[in-house]
């Protein structure tokens, strides 16, 4: 059986709210307990939430590198709305469930098992009745209004959420930090990167999307991942400034070397 965990993380001041669907062949529960009991946390009782600071919390520290070592194995997807009514963002979530369940990877295995954070809509029954209008009831088996510390794989959800509003932040340009690169990120020790620069280059392989051959030559071929097609999703509603930064951060992902 495999597992889509989704959470998410708002931006009021820079305008967005953005959702992360997560995709693991095997339930995570296991690994993220581990982490958390490594770091003197009590799983099932603590849990890790990406936007606590390190400085207050620095068990999170090993938790996050943990936790960003097991998503090499999963998958991910996004969707950005403009801040607006809390629960518009899990209506559009429904949306971009759709596109990642016709995913051949995911649609080539066995029926997924679905899971929502708690608050992103109005009652566990309103959220059924939109599953059910959309069929996506018939696709998977969806849980809603879940309590992350009991359902660990949506800390996951709540990693890649946070990590990828950062980079949209940036993006926008409201925020930049600056970072040196380390020993194992292929760059020069003493290169600067940016902060969206170095999240992204951690999850660019991970997005749920299509290979592409973006460039062939005799010695070597260039790939890209379509991500638009079964990883993104951006509404509507969104500002052509939202919607322009939202599709050059995530609308598609070089695969290869980046430095």
């Amino acid at each position: 059986m495999s597992f889509l965990y989704f959470d998410d993380s708002r931006h009021q001041n820079a305008g967005f709210d953005l959702g992360a669907f997560v995709y693991c062949k095997n339930d995570p529960s296991h690994e993220v307990a581990g982490l958390l009991r490594e770091s003197g946390l009590v799983p099932f009782k603590d849990e890790y939430k990406s936007g606590r600071s390190i400085r207050r919390y620095p068990e999170y520290r090993s938790i996050r590198a943990g936790l960003f070592s097991f998503l090499r194995e999963a998958r991910i997807a996004v969707v950005v709305t403009p801040t607006a009514h809390p629960y518009v963002l899990g209506q559009e979530a429904l949306i971009l469930l759709q596109k990642v369940l016709a995913h051949p990877l995911v649609r080539g295995g066995d029926k997924p098992s679905v899971y929502f954070d708690e608050g992103l809509f109005p009652s566990r029954k309103a959220a059924e009745q939109l599953a059910a209008r959309s069929e996506l009831d018939q696709l998977c088996q969806i849980e809603f209004e879940q309590d992350s510390v009991a359902c660990p794989g949506i800390q996951l959800a709540d990693l890649v959420a946070h990590t990828c509003s950062m980079m949209l932040v940036e993006q926008l340009g409201h925020k930049q930090k600056v970072l040196m690169a380390g020993p194992e990120s292929g760059y020069p020790l003493g290169t600067e990167v940016t902060l969206g620069y170095e999240m992204w280059a951690r999850l660019r392989s991970q997005f749920l999307g299509l290979l592409e051959v973006r460039d062939e030559h005799e010695d070597y071929t260039e790939l890209a991942l379509d991500v638009s097609s079964h990883g993104l999703h951006i509404t509507r509603a969104c500002s052509n400034k939202l919607r322009i930064a939202a599709e050059e951060r995530f609308t598609e992902a070089y695969i290869g070397c980046i430095h």
